[in-house]
């Protein structure tokens, strides 16, 4: 994005299989352009699944910083079916914390990592469509721990051990 000097990576991961469940590249950090975005992506993806959780009591947990957009979104979209629950913020590490429990914070070094070679985007969409093949990637070709983000996750693509990439693009084309 060149001649931007802010750009929001809103996003939602989940914290045992790694899967990353959304991504959004933002000019602005507000609730219209990313926390709405995100919550209702969400729901359309895994609602359901989070209200036959809430039934069971076994309630979806999610774990954010602590911007007050999130709880807003969160309330309008998932209050009665989940919980919410805010991480250890980065300025607490300089009280004695060694590790954040923020899975979302954690990543933040490997994704920032992603953004400097995007500077000399001209438009954010650009870099949004690198950053969603970026996490296509990681969930279903990496290999962390002998398994893929999807794998833990429960989808099995049987991509084969060459060629990985492009048989993930025949598996998804639309029939």
């Amino acid at each position: 994005m060149s001649g931007e000097k802010n750009a929001y990576r809103w996003r939602a991961k989940d914290s045992k299989t790694k899967f990353k469940l959304f991504g959004l590249l933002t000019e602005q950090r507000s609730y219209e352009n990313g926390t709405k975005i995100l919550f209702k992506t969400i729901k359309n993806k895994c609602g359901t699944q989070f209200i036959e959780r809430a039934k069971r009591g076994r309630k979806i947990v999610f774990v954010s910083d602590k911007l007050g957009h999130y709880k807003k979104g969160f309330n309008k979209y998932f209050r009665y079916v989940a919980e919410l629950r805010f991480g250890i913020s980065i300025k607490q590490k300089k009280y004695g914390y060694k590790h954040n429990n923020n899975v979302i914070e954690r990543d933040n070094r490997e994704v920032k990592q992603r953004y400097y070679p995007m500077i000399g985007f001209k438009e954010l969409n650009s870099a949004n469509n690198v950053l969603d093949l970026l996490d296509t990637y990681d969930n279903y070709i990496e290999d962390k721990e002998n398994k893929t983000p999807a794998q833990r996750a429960g989808i099995e693509l049987n991509l084969g051990k060459r060629y990985q990439f492009l048989n993930l693009i025949k598996v998804s084309k639309i029939k």
